[in-house]
């Protein structure tokens, strides 16, 4: 069973690790918020994000390979979203092709909107690496639930986080006995049957574990409360931290008016 591909890193110790979860939070909702704001031929403000990231990941020790890994994981369907843009949108032709009776224009607009959507998303898949990885997730939780945010919300979060690795398990089970069974053969249409019974029965085992741990719980005594190990303090390294982060972005966004 794999149980570091979702926060591996995170129990490592490093300047951005030791900060409080509140000051990550806020200040890589606050990055992706100007990132998407930031108009795709800034392309000087993009260039100063980017290499904050960077020293960011360089700072917290964490290979520079894990977070590209994430960017190119979310990249194919980021594309297969936004591939048909430079095709739709209006503007100056760029180049046109025929196929069949159709005529096909790509426009520079639609290019530059292309190239802002892939920029922004794999900035953003950036920060949430940065925040994944240097921060437990108890102490996320911890943290969000400090900032007032709904105790539901948090649960589900909780529990997903939880019980995520015992799904993946059961996926790995189920696949590894469908090989050793000579894997899936035929058509089309009863692979697909074989893949929705798959699905099916990793929901049935989903729902009864829900009913098991929610029983048990319920006869522990469970509040809603999550625990988390040790308290939450604002230091003067973590306002350090936002005050630069800030800058930085600052800086960055205001470059994308001159570069």
């Amino acid at each position: 069973m794999k149980h570091s591909f979702v926060d591996r890193y995170s129990e490592c110790d490093s300047p951005v690790h030791r900060l409080d979860p509140r000051a990550k939070l806020l200040t890589m909702v606050g990055a992706v918020i100007v990132i998407v704001l930031t108009p795709p031929r800034a392309y000087g403000s993009f260039f100063i994000y980017a290499c904050t990231l960077i020293a960011l990941f360089l700072l917290a020790r964490v290979p520079l390979s894990f977070a590209l890994k994430r960017v190119l994981l979310a990249l194919p369907f980021i594309i297969l979203v936004a591939a048909s843009i430079p095709f739709i949108k209006e503007g100056e032709v760029a180049g046109s092709f025929r196929r069949g009776g159709w005529e096909v224009h790509v426009t520079y607009e639609g290019l530059i909107l292309l190239w802002g959507i892939l920029i922004k998303s794999s900035l953003s898949i950036l920060c949430m690496a940065a925040l994944s990885s240097t921060t437990r997730f108890d102490r996320m939780l911890k943290g969000l639930e400090s900032l007032h945010c709904p105790r539901l919300f948090l649960m589900v979060l909780a529990f997903m986080y939880r019980y995520l690795f015992l799904l993946s398990d059961d996926l790995y089970r189920m696949l590894r006995a469908r090989s050793s069974r000579g894997g899936i053969g035929g058509s089309l249409i009863f692979q697909i049957r074989t893949l929705a019974g798959m699905l099916g029965l990793l929901f049935i085992r989903a729902y009864e574990r829900a009913e098991r741990v929610y029983l048990a719980m319920c006869s522990r005594g469970f509040d809603g409360s999550i625990p988390a190990r040790g308290g939450l303090a604002f230091r003067r390294a973590d306002i350090l931290f936002i005050c630069c982060m800030t800058a930085c972005f600052g800086i960055g966004r205001a470059a994308g008016s001159v570069w």
